[in-house]
C-alpha cells in the first residue's frame, strides 16, 4: 500500500498522495499525519 503511494508520487501524484495521508490521519489521529508530511 505504501509502495503504491510512493510510485504514485514518482508519477506526479505527490499532492494526491499527501492529501490522502492527511485525510487518513484526520480520520484516525488528528494532527499526526500532518506532522509526518511536514
Amino acid at each position: 500500500m505504501l509502495l503504491d503511494h510512493i510510485q504514485e508520487a514518482k508519477d506526479g501524484g505527490f499532492f494526491r498522495a499527501v492529501s490522502y495521508w492527511i485525510s487518513l490521519g484526520a480520520e484516525s489521529r488528528e494532527g499526526s499525519a500532518e506532522d509526518r508530511v511536514l
